[in-house]
C-alpha cells in the first residue's frame, strides 16, 4: 500500500480488508477461534500512526461486520504498536487464545511471542505493553496475551496485508478441526 494519494490509499484498505473477510466468509471457522465480541481484523494506511488511518471491522461468523476508518480497537491499537517496531506490518487479526491454538501456532511453525501480564508495569495497559514486549527484535507471527483478571484470552495475529491474515486464521482453524476429527 504505497499509493500518494490517502482516498487512494484508503480504497486500497478497505478492498484488501473486505477481500480478507470475504475469504474468511467463504469458510466454516472453528468456533475455538471466536472471541466472545468476534474476530477483529484491521488494515493500516502506508503512513498509519493513529486510528484514523486504521481501517477495522469485527467478524462474527454469518454476521459480518463492514469495515470502517478511525475505531480505536483491540486489533488497531495492536497494529499501531507493532507498526512502531515495523511499518510493513499494515495487517493484524485477533482470535481466541486456547493451548490448542498455542500448539497449532507451534505445528504451523509461525513465530509466536507471549507476555505475562503479572509483570506489566504500571500505568501502561497490558496490551500497549504487551505487544511492544514482543515486538522488540521484529514483529512476530502471533503476539499471545494468555488473558487474566478477568480478561479473555487473546492471540494477535500480524501481517503485511489483511490477506495474510486471514491465511493464517484459516489455516489455524482447519488444523483445529482436523485435530478434533482425529478425537485429540
Amino acid at each position: 500500500m504505497h499509493e500518494k494519494e490517502p482516498g487512494a490509499d484508503r480504497t486500497v484498505a478497505l478492498t484488501r480488508l473486505s477481500a480478507a473477510l470475504h475469504s474468511l466468509e467463504e469458510i466454516t471457522l472453528s468456533p475455538a477461534l471466536v472471541p466472545k465480541e468476534g474476530i477483529e481484523l484491521a488494515c493500516a494506511l502506508s503512513h498509519a500512526m493513529l486510528p484514523e488511518a486504521v481501517a477495522t471491522v469485527v467478524f462474527v461468523p454469518r454476521n459480518p461486520g463492514r469495515p470502517v476508518f478511525g475505531i480505536a480497537n483491540e486489533a488497531v491499537r495492536s497494529l499501531l504498536t507493532a507498526r512502531r517496531f515495523d511499518p510493513q506490518i499494515h495487517a493484524t487479526g485477533v482470535i481466541r487464545h486456547s493451548g490448542a491454538i498455542e500448539t497449532v501456532l507451534d505445528e504451523l511453525f509461525l513465530q509466536v511471542c507471549a507476555y505475562d501480564r503479572t509483570r506489566e508495569p504500571p500505568g501502561i495497559t497490558s496490551m500497549h505493553w504487551g505487544v511492544a514486549s514482543c515486538c522488540r527484535d521484529g514483529v512476530p507471527d502471533a503476539v499471545i496475551d494468555r488473558g487474566g483478571r478477568g480478561a479473555e484470552g487473546l492471540v494477535r495475529l500480524f501481517a503485511e496485508d489483511p490477506a495474510g491474515v486471514a491465511r493464517t486464521i484459516s489455516a489455524i482453524s482447519r488444523r483445529l478441526d482436523a485435530e478434533e476429527q482425529k478425537g485429540i
